[in-house]
């Protein structure tokens, strides 16, 4: 377990750390968001996601059956 901050809830205006990193999206959340997005990563935070993605050069996954982006991307 990482205990980098939460990017999720550093976007909320919270801290948390513990984090789980998360492959792929190279960034790291919280227990509580991981297991909240166990479907993929809510429309709520999608913008916060494909920012950090735009910002590291990082390829865009294909949304779920959901909607969702998908939690785990390789």
């Amino acid at each position: 377990m990482s205990m980098m901050n939460c990017l999720l809830c550093k976007a909320d205006g919270f801290l948390r750390v513990g984090t789980v990193h998360v492959p792929g999206y190279e960034f790291d959340v919280c227990q509580t968001h991981w297991k909240e997005n166990a479907d993929g990563w809510t429309n709520h935070y999608e913008w916060i996601i494909l920012e950090h993605l735009s910002t590291n050069k990082t390829s865009v996954p294909r949304k779920g059956k959901k909607g969702f982006l998908p939690r785990d991307y390789p």
